[in-house]
């Protein structure tokens, strides 16, 4: 794993050095360690899946303007989406247990960061639960602060922020809409997230573990 991405998120959530330098030693000098892929309807991914607002802003966010201001291009477009952004009725279903929500908003993360946020924690990739952070409202205000609040490496500490931990996730939306599953518009709700247990070996730093 090389930490080619913009946020990555992934790097992160593996405790790797963020420059090639140090990425390239722990190739050479890390260990080998087994964690979990999520799968989303037959779809394998690593980190994230997420629905809504965000899956619109990372999807619409120009390659160019990545590579020139990393970060900060999703929030320059994250100013743009606010005003096309409309709300949607979220039906989650996580482990049974039913849950209802009006929002702008769903992440479902295997991993314990979104770009450069720590989504909990408690979060980890090879302890067999899934991540689900939603904002539970509608208001233009609070997924404005939701956005700016990861962009800036940390989540709104904010009673509309409700996180559940789940082996499976099924997700219905009304409308329906597009799924971004690790940086990519791939599905369509509605989706069930899983976890493929101890799918993937890969190079992590000799203190992964702790």
């Amino acid at each position: 794993m090389l930490p080619l991405g913009t946020g990555n998120g992934f790097a992160r959530t593996l405790g790797l050095p963020l420059d090639l330098e140090g990425a390239v030693d722990t190739i050479v000098n890390g260990q080998v360690v087994t964690i979990d892929l999520g799968v989303a309807d037959g779809d394998y991914f690593a980190n994230i899946v997420s629905i809504g607002f965000n899956a619109f802003v990372v999807h619409n966010t120009p390659n160019s303007l990545k590579r020139f201001l990393g970060v900060f291009s999703y929030v320059i477009q994250g100013i743009k989406e606010i005003f096309r952004n409309r709300p949607f009725v979220c039906d989650l279903i996580c482990d049974g247990e039913n849950i209802e929500l009006s929002t702008r908003q769903i992440i479902i993360a295997n991993g314990a960061f979104y770009g450069v946020s720590k989504i909990s924690d408690n979060a980890r990739v090879d302890n067999g639960e899934l991540i689900v952070c939603a904002l539970d409202s509608v208001k233009k205000w609070d997924i404005i602060r939701f956005w700016f609040a990861l962009m800036r490496g940390q989540l709104p500490q904010h009673e509309s922020v409700r996180m559940f931990f789940a082996s499976e996730v099924t997700c219905h939306a009304n409308p329906a809409k597009p799924v971004d599953v690790d940086g990519e518009l791939t599905l369509k709700t509605p989706i069930t997230v899983s976890l493929a247990r101890k799918a993937l070996h890969v190079m992590a730093p000799t203190n992964f573990h702790e």
